[in-house]
């Protein structure tokens, strides 16, 4: 059963990896997200920040004009979005991670899933399988 046909991914912001810690603040406090997808110029994603890695890194005394990329999270796992969740879940547990990046076929971001939005999916599908 595919990720897709199980749950929605959440819509992203993404933003352009030569753009400051700042400007991601920003746009982070005025969409109300915690987390950016970081892209290249092709419009790929090559990294992720949350909020919580920009207050680390202003408190680690980063300067707010660095560029996101100089803290980005760069181990990223895409998907197409139409994986197994149980799959996924098992492939974030082994990678450490909290987030994918959900992709088209060309490449391109179309959203993002967290690690809890698949834990309530995986256990909505044990609730129907009992």
């Amino acid at each position: 059963m595919s990720l897709k046909s199980k749950m929605d991914y959440k819509d992203v912001i993404t933003l352009n990896e030569n753009l400051t810690l700042n400007d991601a603040l920003n746009e982070m406090n005025n969409s109300g997200i915690n987390v950016l997808i970081v892209t290249n110029k092709h419009g790929k994603p090559i990294g992720l920040v949350t909020k919580e890695d920009i207050i680390k890194a202003r408190s680690n005394g980063i300067s707010m004009s660095e560029h996101i990329d100089s803290i980005m999270r760069k181990t990223i796992i895409t998907i197409t979005g139409k994986e197994d969740p149980l799959e996924l879940l098992n492939l974030m547990i082994r990678n450490n991670l909290d987030y994918l990046v959900v992709v088209n076929d060309k490449g391109i971001v179309n959203g993002i899933i967290s690690i809890n939005d698949i834990f309530k999916t995986v256990k909505k599908m044990a609730k129907v399988n009992d």
